[in-house]
């Protein structure tokens, strides 16, 4: 599998080294990572701006995507994530936005299955 962040591309092999990449992190405990079989989709997209993620997962190039999401809000405020670099930004709504330790759950379902994790919801674009 190949994850990517910021300034960052890798082959991923094993869970180990998942879990060691979804760590890092850059200015503001934010990144952006993106997990992508070797034919490109389907595709895992996580924010992280702390203690926060926006997991987005798209299915194939046409696809608009889909928001992970649970009842459980964990926070009552829209949250500011870093895109594409550390400099520009994007405002997630609060119904969108899971806390880093599940769409680290979520990634590894899709290391190990190529697919959308039964642990949340999803929000259809």
């Amino acid at each position: 599998m190949i994850i990517s962040d910021f300034y960052l591309e890798v082959n991923c092999d094993s869970i180990d080294k998942l879990d060691k990449i979804l760590q890092k992190r850059y200015k503001n405990c934010s990144n952006e990572f993106s997990l992508e079989t070797e034919e490109g989709f389907p595709k895992l997209c996580i924010l992280v701006n702390g203690i926060y993620a926006c997991v987005h997962y798209f299915r194939d190039e046409e696809d608009c995507g889909l928001y992970a999401y649970t009842d459980d809000k964990i926070t009552l405020n829209n949250i500011v994530f870093h895109i594409g670099n550390e400099n520009d930004e994007t405002e997630i709504s609060e119904n969108m936005i899971i806390s880093n330790d599940l769409a680290i759950e979520l990634a590894r379902c899709f290391f190990k299955n190529q697919s959308m994790s039964e642990k949340v919801k999803w929000f259809e674009l």
